[in-house]
């Protein structure tokens, strides 16, 4: 809204507004990942999907490792007060890819599956990259696969 200032006479004093800082880092979350949400009822998976979220890079990529499930349930544990083991985060994990929020980056070479602690958030349901063509890319690139399979 613009301030129009009209000049009647009076003197006023204005006050100095100091400078407002606001975080940069964001991640979209799109109406068709409500739906997926409602059918995960295990709070551990709902913890790590949000923890995911700030960890995967701007392709919606991250890794999980055994290092990175035991960083996950130490935050957890300090920030959250949950003491989540590293089995609880795997049923975790597990309930995230049942769902197709997550998606394992595992290929079959010469029908032997190669295992991976890549995968990618769905971008179907979020995305953090500030790039739609990207995220386009990343769709299209997963529907081509899905009729290739």
């Amino acid at each position: 809204m613009k301030k129009i200032l009209i000049k009647t006479g009076e003197k006023r004093l204005t006050e100095k507004m100091s400078p407002i800082y606001m975080e940069s880092l964001f991640v979209q979350r799109y109406v068709s990942a409500t739906d997926v949400i409602f059918k995960i009822h295990s709070p551990c998976a709902m913890h790590l999907l949000e923890w995911i979220l700030n960890e995967m890079n701007e392709w919606n990529l991250f890794t999980m490792t055994r290092a990175d499930k035991k960083r996950f349930a130490v935050e957890c544990a300090i920030k959250g007060g949950k003491d989540y083991s590293v089995s609880s985060v795997d049923k975790g994990l597990k309930a995230l890819k049942d769902a197709e929020i997550i998606i394992s980056t595992n290929e079959h070479i010469d029908s032997v599956k190669t295992r991976t602690s890549t995968y990618y958030v769905n971008p179907h349901y979020y995305w953090k990259s500030a790039s739609k063509v990207k995220r386009e890319e990343l769709v299209r690139a997963m529907e081509s696969e899905r009729y290739e399979s």
